[in-house]
């Protein structure tokens, strides 16, 4: 569980009202076709942050409840990310090192994450206990938004399984205690 992550201490949830869209942002490794293509049969707004090195999106006819935002800062992303209803990490591959920072950030920010289930990212999500792992981005969205929709109460329940997780196993706090315990191990092996 070891990640050098982002150590900002965490806002309480409560005091961040989630937003009327839904999130999907990062640069590498990302797979936002599908995701767009969901989103034109799922009536809530999304809003996907990249960059414009995502060239993919380039010239896309996006449907009129899915926004494209390239390039904020990470404060601006973090906002996006904070005052959303769950986000999205639409993974390409299963490269090992990509998403994991956004999904950090999600569970830092007591969200729902749905992300592609690849290896990268089942140390962060417990399927449907702290988030979603879908292995069809397209097919599987809609009846995942659907269910945060029809039950806010249990989706705000998940993200703070999501926090918790982010707590135990990736805050500054549990990453120190981690490293102590090597370090007295160590020490008391040589």
């Amino acid at each position: 569980y070891l990640h050098p992550g982002d150590w900002r201490e965490p806002e309480e949830p409560a005091a961040v009202a989630a937003g009327d869209y839904y999130f999907a942002g990062g640069y590498s490794n990302r797979d936002y076709m599908p995701v767009i293509r969901a989103f034109r049969k799922i009536p809530a707004p999304l809003l996907i942050v990249c960059s414009t090195l995502n060239k993919e999106l380039d010239g896309v006819s996006l449907p009129p409840n899915v926004t494209v935002l390239r390039d904020v800062s990470s404060e601006s992303f973090e906002d996006y990310l904070r005052r959303a209803k769950a986000g999205i990490v639409p993974l390409k591959h299963d490269t090992g090192a990509s998403g994991q920072t956004v999904l950090l950030r999600l569970m830092r920010n007591a969200r729902v994450a749905i992300a592609s289930d690849v290896g990268a990212v089942r140390d962060y999500i417990e399927h449907n206990v702290s988030g979603y792992l879908v292995q069809d981005m397209e097919g599987q969205l809609p009846g995942l938004i659907v269910s945060i929709e029809s039950a806010p109460a249990a989706a705000a329940s998940m993200g703070q399984a999501a926090r918790s997780r982010y707590m135990r196993h990736f805050s500054k706090s549990s990453l120190a205690e981690a490293f102590g315990s090597i370090l007295l191990q160590t020490s008391r092996v040589s």
